[in-house]
């Protein structure tokens, strides 16, 4: 609830700049928030002001003498490091402060916000892209042409990079979507990323040749000197600007894990474009705050930490952090003294995460904010994950839809592209889920003053109450509700067997009629978030669970009203056995939230080692032509790599189907003593492997149940053993076991773990699951992995949501079935060879993989070699074994 806020804290003495507070002082629990006050008003105590008596916004305040030396001697230091820039000199010895006037740093404070509302409202679009070019690294580079375009890379392409890079080329220059499969160790990220900032830098050139510049900014409300060499490069609205001066395309590199945008980052460093470039990832991975830092919830310490609600609230400072505002006070990055870092040449051109945190450390100012302010400011290459590209409230509240309007969008690891984009379509709520969020809503309608504000809420509590009541009476007795046929399976939960149920729940249950009516809530609360950020509530419109849940809410609810009719979803109760009922509203196309998502986009390339088959995507992303927007109406670019020239002397494969007369194929129907001798069968190859290779052996299970399973297997049958210090070994070297729930954190520091202990001579195991963190993502080359051993066929399990995406893909359900099994294998297969120079052996335990029928050979070729499938087979130790 809004009200429920963080009370001043005691240890921080007030300043001259606490009557700045955003709101009034808690002067009882039940406090209304006003959000039609002036936020830099102070509020008198007897209780806020109604929409008639909310004041004029008062004149900027005049610009007064800077503080003396003595002055700020008496300052409470947290004040100081507001109000002073520390800059260090170049020899490192001696700081010079720069000083700025409290009214200086309220206006900077007041001009950030409302540039932040205007973006995230969508009222403000983002400039041109800034594009730089490094020719000190040119030198160094060699220069090809590819589809008529010059394109520099460090070294000579390889085969597959000239391919990689036409297909990208074309698909930019015909406004199209590209698929594009390449395998492991073929330099794909370094293609896209030099032919994709080689075509922007291209179109910029041509703009700036037809005497195109950026267009004059506009007055702003705080003006800055004219002779004031801070004054922000760019504070203009470009709306302005004429359709055929837009066409210079934001570069928007979109990948699943931190991992792989490090990887993105430091291919860049090679190359000599430089674009401003805009890191934008959680908070959880950039905020510096001391409080923040140690708690186990950072998201929403963060929101606390930064509540501009009675001055000082957590830390000290404006907000409550002080590297946010020193960040407002001096102009931290936008402006010119500091913003040339970040510019070709700069010391932060190119940056990775853990650059902009030691940046953040350096200069006192906050991480995350600075990667905003950086994409406001024209930031020509973006580099995200998933869930800013898909999650349609991620994506809305933190302007991302903005960046991708007219920009080349390169997805990496697209493979999981229809997965996450059905995923964020999906609606999913408990009983206890919706009744807790009508209780938020509820709260929300009573925190605020603001009529509309209250509308809104009350409107959506209404819906949202009227589906916990639907599914109270569903879940208890299906047949006391004659508005969607429901019928039982065999697991006990409920579906539709109607197919439209969805659609009749949204309109008939909660009430919401038709989409425009549900996207004239959505900009009511667009207005709503506006005003909280333009108050200081910046906590409340972004990370609020109350406004962002019911943004969630709507978001869904219109796609299902879109696509619900057309059989793109499907509708699920789970009776309540252990916990409370549940609602589900699936998502049974990935195009649903992909479309949603990059209609207006200017390309999409979507590469990965395992895209094949592509018709499978093309129809599960909606590319059909006639249909939807000008993108999606043609069919897409694509192009298939094989592996390079001698790839047998560095790889070898090997299928093994049985040992000792025990098949091997892994289901999930095993009895007890079928489970033994089948585990017992994979123990035996572990003895005859590990001894025999070197270095790093990564073991890869369909599902974290079999990998437990043998976990416990071996610790009984003595293979595996904890030893002093609970380190585990596996027939006597140091084993490392990827548990289920493992954070992102304690899957990083196991692979270090693991990677460390495999340089040394006996080497060491990694047991993982596919589709894990470990096996997709995750990067073991040269020593860190010498073999790689696929344990059975990760098909996914027949639960209610993949059995309904199966009805749906009808004549095709058993080839997407497949598909999603070996992809997996390809991807774990993949951590193998992660360079031209890399070698090591795969080994396929499982008879489906055994003989030249293999499919493996066929559908997962990416992880191993295209040309290997005349190699599967079993090799000379294992008919010994």
């Amino acid at each position: 609830m809004l009200s429920a806020l963080t009370p001043r804290s005691p240890s921080v003495a007030p300043t001259d700049l606490d009557e700045d507070s955003d709101c009034l002082e808690d002067v009882e629990d039940s406090a209304v928030i006003d959000i039609l006050s002036d936020p830099e008003t102070p509020v008198a105590k007897g209780g806020p002001r109604r929409a008639l008596d909310a004041p004029t916004p008062p004149p900027v305040p005049a610009r007064l003498p800077a503080p003396t030396r003595a002055s700020l001697d008496v300052a409470p230091r947290s004040r100081q490091a507001s109000l002073l820039l520390w800059a260090q000199a170049p020899d490192g010895t001696s700081k010079r402060p720069k000083r700025i006037t409290p009214q200086e740093a309220v206006a900077r404070r007041r001009e950030r916000r409302e540039r932040t509302a205007d973006l995230r409202s969508g009222d403000r679009q983002l400039p041109p892209p800034v594009v730089g070019y490094d020719p000190s690294i040119e030198r160094l580079c060699v220069k090809t042409e590819v589809e008529g375009l010059e394109v520099h890379l460090p070294v000579q392409p390889l085969d597959a990079q000239q391919l990689v890079m036409a297909a990208a080329v074309r698909a930019m220059a015909e406004r199209r979507v590209a698929f594009v499969e390449s395998p492991t160790g073929t330099g794909k990220t370094l293609a896209l990323l030099s032919a994709s900032l080689a075509y922007q830098r291209s179109c910029h050139q041509k703009w700036a040749e037809a005497g195109h510049t950026l267009p004059p900014a506009p007055a702003s409300k705080v003006p800055p000197s004219k002779a004031d060499p801070e004054a922000p490069l760019w504070t203009g609205n470009p709306t302005s600007m004429p359709v055929a001066e837009q066409h210079v395309p934001r570069v928007v590199w979109i990948a699943r894990t931190h991992d792989q945008l490090q990887h993105a980052v430091a291919e860049l460093r090679r190359l000599p474009y430089r674009p401003l470039e805009a890191l934008r990832i959680s908070r959880e991975r950039f905020c510096l705050h001391p409080f923040v830092q140690s708690a186990q919830d950072k998201s929403a310490a963060c929101e606390m930490a930064t509540m501009t609600r009675n001055g000082s609230a957590l830390g000290g400072g404006i907000s409550g952090c002080e590297h946010l505002d020193n960040a407002e006070a001096i102009g931290y990055p936008t402006i010119a003294e500091h913003r040339s870092k970040f510019e070709s040449g700069g010391k932060l051109a190119v940056y990775d995460i853990e650059d902009l945190v030691k940046d953040g450390h350096d200069t006192h100012t906050c991480p995350y904010h600075a990667a905003l302010d950086l994409t406001a400011e024209g930031a020509g290459l973006v580099l995200a994950t998933y869930p800013m590209l898909l999650d349609p409230c991620v994506r809305e509240t933190s302007s991302f839809s903005t960046v991708l309007q007219d920009a080349i969008v390169v997805i990496d690891e697209a493979h999981n592209i229809p997965q996450a984009a059905r995923d964020a379509a999906t609606f999913r709520g408990t009983l206890s889920d919706l009744h807790f969020l009508s209780s938020k809503l509820h709260g929300l309608a009573q925190a605020t003053a603001e009529r509309e504000a209250v509308d809104l809420a009350e409107r959506v509590c209404g819906a949202v109450t009227r589906l916990h009541d639907w599914l109270k009476v569903a879940s208890d007795t299906p047949a006391k509700q004659a508005l969607v046929r429901l019928t039982e399976l065999p697991s006990g939960e409920l579906r539709d067997g109607g197919g439209k149920g969805c659609l009749a729940l949204v309109t008939q249950v909660a009430g919401l009629e038709s989409s425009a009516e549900v996207e004239r809530l959505v900009r009511m609360l667009r207005s709503l978030r506006r005003r909280f950020i333009e108050h200081g509530l910046e906590g409340w419109a972004v990370r609020s669970s109350a406004v962002n849940e019911m943004d969630l809410f709507l978001r869904k609810m219109a796609l299902i009203l879109e696509e619900g009719g057309r059989g793109g979803y499907a509708l699920t109760v789970k009776k309540a056995t252990t916990g409370s009922p549940s609602l589900s509203m699936v998502s049974l196309s990935g195009a649903v939230a992909f479309q949603a998502a990059a209609h207006a986009c200017h390309s999409v390339i979507l590469a990965s080692g395992t895209l094949a088959p592509f018709a499978l995507l093309e129809r599960e992303l909606g590319l059909q032509p006639g249909r939807g927007s000008a993108l999606f109406a043609r069919s897409p670019v694509t192009t298939e790599v094989g592996q390079s020239e001698g790839i047998g002397s560095r790889l070898r494969i090997l299928a093994l189907g049985s040992v000792d007369g025990q098949r091997l194929c892994s289901t999930r129907s095993f009895r007890a003593q079928q489970l033994d001798k089948y585990l017992d069968g994979i123990g035996t190859v572990l003895h005859a492997l590990l001894p025999a290779v070197p270095n790093g052996k990564l073991f890869f299970f369909p599902s974290h149940e079999q990998l437990q399973d043998a976990v416990r297997h071996w610790r009984r049958r003595g293979l595996l053993d904890r030893r002093k210090g609970g380190a585990e070994f596996l027939c006597g070297i140091p084993a490392m076991v990827e548990t289920s729930g493992l954070s992102s954190e304690a899957s990083a520091e196991l692979v270090v773990q693991y990677r460390m202990a495999a340089r040394q001579p006996p080497g060491a195991a990694l047991l993982a699951v596919m589709r894990g963190r470990c096996a997709e993502g995750a990067d073991f080359k040269d020593e860190a992995a010498r073999a790689v051993v696929v344990v059975g066929v990760p098909f996914p399990s027949l639960e209610t949501e993949v059995q309904l995406k199966m009805e749906h893909e009808r004549e095709n359900k058993d080839a997407w079935y497949q598909a999603e099994a070996y992809r997996s294998v390809s991807q774990a297969a993949g951590r193998l060879l992660r360079h031209q120079a890399d070698y090591g052996c795969l080994l396929l335990l499982d008879g489906r993989f055994a003989g030249e029928s293999a499919r493996f050979g066929a559908s997962a070729r990416a992880g191993a070699a295209r040309g290997a499938r005349s190699r599967v087979g079993p090799s000379r130790r294992c008919r010994r074994i």
